[in-house]
């Protein structure tokens, strides 16, 4: 270990270690080691200026954080000023088995950029599915990801090439990049397949084709613009055989209340937005939304919601507000809404067993002089046993008030005392996923649905059936992948 006469923002070991007269540069060789704001970078060789606050890693560079996720490379250039970073020729393994080579990645202050990308979540020497870019690049104010000239290969034989695909990861409802076949109420058996362009960080979209046997062909763009900061702007038009224009306009804002702040790698590799706090503005101008077997239009619709919210006594809070009109095959009605979800572990038993409790209530009063209000409460415990991971619910409803002169505000909504259950199972190659919610006063399934896949060592073909709705789709997942 190295003492200087300024304290040095990193510190340092190695075999052979040069110090400039005034301290301000720095020359290391043979078994460097450093540690850096919870990082561990080993290298051959190290150069600091301390003037620029550059610090270059050279020739068998390797880095560890604290979740043990790996960065291989030929060099590595941080900026100790603002932590961006330049790396050459890297190989980065994370703690849940992904593998992201790129001739060069740059981990800037506003934007992260892979030059030649290969991912995969196979063994990185000889993977039997990867992706490959020509670049992908994240911008960290607009949530935007683009990705381009990216090809699938399944057993080093290409199978699939989009030349530009774009999404913001603010947002949950994506639509894929590869092609969909699969069979619903709405539009019996179908196909689409979209395809990405990109003009700027702040504008993108999608523009996408599909036939279906109820509703015809369809055509279609949805086009994304940013104008600041954690602000959606969506402008979608689709043109249906049978049912005729479908889109509208879509407005969001969104703010995160981020728990702790990362740099370097980790903020890239962690699910933040599953974790932290949310306030969310949404307001729609659409027609033919759909909902399981249904079409409706909302012209407008405005919705306010805190999700994820610390709550008194070690509990989380989701609430939200809303109002608008719309516009289904039942009514056409102005309908107000309020939700308060609140939900809290109990006990943990273990690692994967656990008791929690949710409390839900949902009023909504429309316009028509109608109301409809409901109060629950939902137990449920997680555990694995014989293999099997499951959560057992009982949710018991004390309160169900009213009527919706809708219908597709009515689907799929409690209505009953339930008891639910969700499990996962894998029986050697085949992996089998149970999700059902059992009405039982009325005797019947709200939900029901399974999945049924065939693992071929790190990829997975899916067959998904909703015996409920009669849906039923097919598709290729990654295991790992979540």
């Amino acid at each position: 270990m190295v003492v200087f006469a300024d304290k040095m923002p990193f510190d340092l070991e190695a075999d052979y270690i040069n110090i400039s007269n005034d301290d301000s540069f720095i020359e290391a060789k043979g078994n460097v080691e450093v540690q850096y704001k919870g990082y561990s970078v080993q290298a051959n060789q190290l150069y600091y200026s301390k003037n620029d606050g550059l610090l270059e890693f050279r020739d068998g560079v390797q880095l560890r954080d604290a979740q043990n996720n790996m960065l291989y490379s030929t060099s590595l250039l941080l900026n100790l000023n603002n932590d961006s970073t330049i790396i050459e020729n890297g190989i980065l393994k994370t703690y849940h088995q992904y593998y992201v080579a790129a001739e060069k990645i740059q981990l800037l202050p506003l934007s992260y950029v892979f030059s030649e990308l290969t991912f995969t979540t196979c063994s990185n020497q000889h993977p039997h599915y990867h992706l490959h870019s020509s670049s992908l690049s994240y911008y960290r104010q607009t949530n935007a990801l683009n990705i381009n000239d990216s090809r699938l290969f399944f057993y080093g034989i290409p199978i699939f090439y989009f030349p530009q695909f774009s999404y913001n990861i603010q947002r949950d409802d994506q639509q894929q990049a590869t092609p969909k076949i699969g069979y619903n109420l709405i539009d019996g058996t179908y196909g689409t397949l979209n395809f990405g362009y990109f003009l700027s960080e702040k504008s993108s979209g999608m523009y996408g084709i599909g036939i279906s046997t109820n509703r015809g062909f369809r055509y279609g763009a949805t086009h994304r613009y940013l104008p600041l900061p954690n602000h959606i702007l969506e402008v979608s038009a689709y043109d249906v055989a049978e049912t005729g224009f479908e889109g509208g306009l879509s407005y969001e804002w969104a703010y995160l209340i981020k728990k702790q702040s990362q740099d370097l790698i980790s903020e890239y590799l962690s699910n933040s937005l599953e974790e932290d706090s949310m306030v969310l503005f949404q307001a729609h101008y659409l027609y033919d939304r759909i909902i399981y077997n249904e079409l409706y239009h909302s012209h407008p619709e405005l919705k306010l919601s805190y999700l994820r919210a610390p709550f008194f006594y070690d509990t989380l809070l989701d609430a939200e507000l809303g109002g608008g009109y719309f516009e289904d095959r039942f009514a056409k009605d102005t309908r107000y809404m309020s939700k308060v979800m609140i939900s809290k572990k109990i006990i943990q038993f273990s690692e994967s067993s656990s008791l929690n409790s949710l409390s839900g209530f949902q009023a909504q009063v429309y316009a028509s002089n109608v109301n409809w209000t409901r109060f629950y409460n939902q137990l449920s415990v997680t555990f694995s046993l014989f293999g099997f991971n499951t959560e057992l619910s009982y949710l018991k409803l004390f309160v169900n008030d009213g009527y919706s002169p809708f219908i597709f505000d009515t689907l799929n909504e409690i209505t009953d005392d339930e008891v639910s259950l969700i499990t996962s199972v894998l029986l050697g190659r085949i992996d089998i996923e149970l999700n059902l919610d059992y009405k039982i006063n009325e005797a019947s399934f709200r939900n029901l649905n399974y999945t049924i896949g065939w693992i071929v060592h790190c990829w997975q073909l899916n067959v998904h059936l909703d015996q409920r709705w009669n849906e039923i789709s097919f598709g290729i997942s990654i295991p790992n992948l979540n």
